[in-house]
């Protein structure tokens, strides 16, 4: 049951970068002309939360999560995002390089602080240091082990995991509404 809980969760934790890359997917594609459909909306919503697929398999293993994942090459930025953008648009075309490179951006965005904790080395390999929206930060600074940062967070109701949640539900509605429009 406690694996389940944990698998909750984390699923919890990512539903609003999985929410905001079905708006991003449906509303650039609505935006060039394309009526999106319901796997469009998949596709924007794997794309957000890419950078995070270095720890889906202990996630979906029910294995605890090691350490601080924003220090792993997929949140390089700008390593993570032109590849994303590129490989998109060599599959589907500029429009899907251009949902790539908004859907990577968001998570990035959503890991930088205050929006996150412990920041993102924005510049790297070009600059080690990690970035909040203020400037420069710590890039363990306020870091919980992800099992803490769970139990702080996710396993109860919180301000943020209410405010996030929320969010989350409000831009799939949008989603959904682009896409039965």
């Amino acid at each position: 049951m406690e694996k389940l809980r944990i698998f909750l969760a984390n699923g919890l934790a990512g539903s609003l970068d999985l929410c905001i890359g079905t708006l991003i997917a449906a509303a650039t594609l609505s935006e060039f002309g394309i009526q999106p459909e319901f796997w469009h909306l998949a596709l924007g919503a794997i794309l957000a939360v890419l950078p995070d697929f270095d720890i889906i398999p202990s996630i979906l293993l029910g294995r605890e999560v090691e350490g601080n994942h924003h220090i792993t090459l997929m949140h390089r930025p700008l390593v993570i995002i032109p590849a994303a953008a590129l490989a998109s648009y060599l599959l589907g075309g500029p429009v899907w390089g251009l949902v790539a490179l908004l859907c990577v951006s968001w998570h990035y965005l959503h890991d930088t602080p205050p929006l996150s904790q412990g920041g993102i080395a924005w510049l790297w390999p070009f600059d080690h240091r990690y970035w909040s929206l203020r400037g420069p930060a710590e890039p363990h600074a306020g870091h919980l082990n992800h099992r803490e940062w769970l139990a702080a967070y996710w396993l109860q109701p919180s301000r943020l995991s209410v405010t996030e949640v929320g969010a989350g539900l409000l831009s799939l509605l949008a989603a959904l509404l682009i896409v039965l429009q």
